[in-house]
């Protein structure tokens, strides 16, 4: 983790390899940094940015059933949206799970045309925990938080751009199309924090139900895609504020539940496989 400064604007650098999850030290170390942006006058703006391959592509699974930690990935982007400083999201790569919510804690998000983001939790079983499925679905339209969330696949830059989840599509290196823009919105107060915006849109209560038997019938038996159907529908419908703390009660009832203890163990099992040295080369049968 590393805070520089070009001229008037600063720059988070996150170097966790290998794909700067949101652990325990990375958590501290941009809850420190935001503290020493705000203090700092000379500072007009902010970049949080990612080292290696790939911005942050999720939260630290490893600390999954441990004590947690301050400050929890929730506290933290409460924090970044509280920021004086305008800030901007740099993504490279992933931007999944944690990651995204991170970036959407930011106040403007810029990535490559390359990058993909999404919310993947459903497939290990859970929902976002940290307020994706609140803050989501008060940037973009809900039909398309609903499908990033329930569906579990990320969306290409371009996508993103269509939705509004992005603000622009870096044309070459995103670190200095992120100091452009920085440049360009230094001067403007802070956008209102997303957890502070009405929903993009209000579906009424015929197409809530339409949608919510819909992911039933596709879900299988699966929980987490209904469950995170309904949180949204919280958040959509209530106000914001609970609907993090629903969010988050949901988020650990499905973690501590058998169906998503299974889909994570066969997650870091075929991890484990794929990363024996005997199988080196090895191509799957025909």
């Amino acid at each position: 983790m590393s805070l520089t400064t070009e001229n008037d604007i600063a720059i988070i650098t996150i170097d966790h390899p290998p794909i700067n999850a949101t652990s325990h030290a990375v958590r501290l170390g941009i809850w420190d940094a935001i503290d020493q942006i705000n203090r700092d006058d000379a500072v007009r703006a902010a970049i949080l940015t990612c080292a290696g391959s790939t911005f942050i592509a999720g939260a630290d699974v490893t600390e999954f059933g441990k004590p947690p930690l301050d400050p929890i990935l929730p506290d933290l982007i409460l924090k970044l949206e509280q920021s004086t400083k305008p800030l901007i999201a740099a993504i490279h790569g992933n931007a999944l799970g944690g990651g995204l919510e991170v970036a959407l804690g930011c106040h403007y998000r810029i990535a490559t045309a390359t990058a993909k983001l999404g919310l993947p939790e459903v497939n290990l079983g859970l929902i976002p925990g940290a307020g994706g499925t609140v803050r989501l679905p008060r940037l973009i339209a809900v039909e398309n938080a609903i499908a990033i969330i329930t569906g579990g696949k990320p969306v290409t830059a371009t996508t993103a751009h269509d939705y509004g989840l992005i603000d622009e599509i870096a044309d070459g290196d995103v670190r200095a199309a992120a100091i452009a823009l920085a440049e360009r919105i230094k001067s403007y107060p802070c956008p209102t924090a997303l957890i502070d915006r009405a929903p993009a849109n209000a579906p009424d209560a015929d197409a809530w139900d339409a949608t919510l038997a819909g992911i039933s019938k596709k879900a299988r038996g699966q929980d987490a895609p209904v469950i995170a159907a309904q949180t949204i529908r919280a958040a959509v419908t209530g106000d914001a504020k609970a609907a993090l703390g629903l969010e988050r009660e949901n988020f650990v009832r499905l973690r501590d539940s058998d169906q998503s203890k299974a889909l994570r163990h066969i997650f870091f099992a075929e991890r484990s496989v794929a990363k024996l040295p005997e199988l080196a080369g090895v191509a799957p049968r025909p």
